[in-house]
């Protein structure tokens, strides 16, 4: 009974705070979203100083459906390092060329970056996702890092994900369900 009631009290405070949340400025995304080229330069988002390794990229090209259009990966590692680079994996419905798809170097002394330019062919309109992989060398291991680069192409509507199922409470207000799942303690394990 205690469990469902922390429960019910964790969802109404989600929900107060989503509507509080959806009134005044629409809410800004956490993700660049690389649309247009020029000289933005995108930093790759995160605490770098978790992971010695840091991307940078912009596009060069405006994306547009069955064009190629390139964008400009720097990665720089904040130690010397033997061995320096990246990989790519695009979302269904980006292409990318496979001689461009990685890139690794060796022996690079701190803060001096690589760049290199991949190209990319987007194969509908929509939003699409760049996964770069970057991997650095740290004291003989290989330590890599995942950046997501938001690429938008065409003038496709965003669709944003809904978490967990909207409900209407007693009064007639819609409060968002999220599944709850009890512990090992609370289920005698």
């Amino acid at each position: 009974m205690i469990i469902r009631y922390e429960i019910r009290i964790v969802t109404l405070l989600a929900a107060m705070g989503l509507l509080v949340g959806c009134q005044g400025e629409p809410a800004t995304e956490t993700e660049p979203v690389a649309v247009v080229p020029g000289s933005d330069i995108y930093e790759s988002p995160g605490k770098p100083q978790t992971m010695p390794v840091d991307l940078k990229y912009r596009l060069l090209e405006t994306p547009q459906v069955g064009q190629s259009f390139g964008i400009e990966l720097t990665v720089v590692s904040s130690i010397d390092t033997p061995s320096l680079g990246f990989e790519v994996a695009p979302d269904d419905g980006l292409l990318v060329d496979s001689q461009s798809a990685s890139f690794s170097t060796s022996s690079k002394p701190a803060n001096s970056p690589e760049t290199s330019v991949i190209s990319v062919t987007p194969t509908r309109e929509g939003r699409f996702h760049l996964r770069v992989t970057c991997n650095v060398m740290v004291n003989g291991q290989m330590q890599s890092r995942i950046v997501p680069i938001a690429i938008q192409v065409g003038q496709g509507t965003l669709q944003l994900e809904q978490m967990g199922e909207i409900k209407t409470d007693e009064d007639g207000n819609a409060i968002v369900s999220l599944p709850a799942e009890t512990s090992g303690e609370e289920r005698g394990n």
